[in-house]
């Protein structure tokens, strides 16, 4: 299979919401993974390629949500699992602010360089330019 992604891509476990407005159905959800241009999530149902989700995340420790809106690019499901996260999708943000874009990038950035060991850079203003 192509890979056609053209950002580096984060795994996180992000607390987040959903609400699908093809469907009026949403719920609580774990975001998977993250970069500039979308997410990767697991969901109690599955979402249908093309549907509008809207998307409300908190970095923990911080008060103000993120919202967006983003198009499902991809599901399936998720084989091993069952319940909240029996199913995945792939969404690309269709509307996020810029500022809260690189928010979330810079959360799972830190998170990531925690992984390989290195404090690195506190800012990165690389991941605040748009797509």
């Amino acid at each position: 299979m192509l890979d056609r992604r053209r950002s580096m891509r984060f795994d996180t476990e992000l607390a987040a919401s959903y609400e699908d407005s093809s469907s009026s159905s949403g719920g609580e959800t774990e975001i998977r993974n993250l970069s500039r241009g979308g997410i990767s999530l697991a969901a109690d149902r599955q979402l249908n390629i093309g549907d509008d989700v809207g998307l409300f995340m908190t970095i923990p420790g911080e008060g103000s949500p993120i919202r967006a809106r983003a198009t499902v690019t991809w599901n399936k499901k998720n084989e091993s699992r069952r319940g909240h996260d029996a199913f995945l999708a792939g969404l690309k943000f269709s509307i996020i602010d810029n500022y809260d874009r690189a928010r979330l990038l810079e959360y799972v950035y830190a998170q990531w360089l925690k992984t390989i060991g290195n404090t690195g850079p506190k800012k990165t203003a690389a991941f605040a330019r748009t797509e």
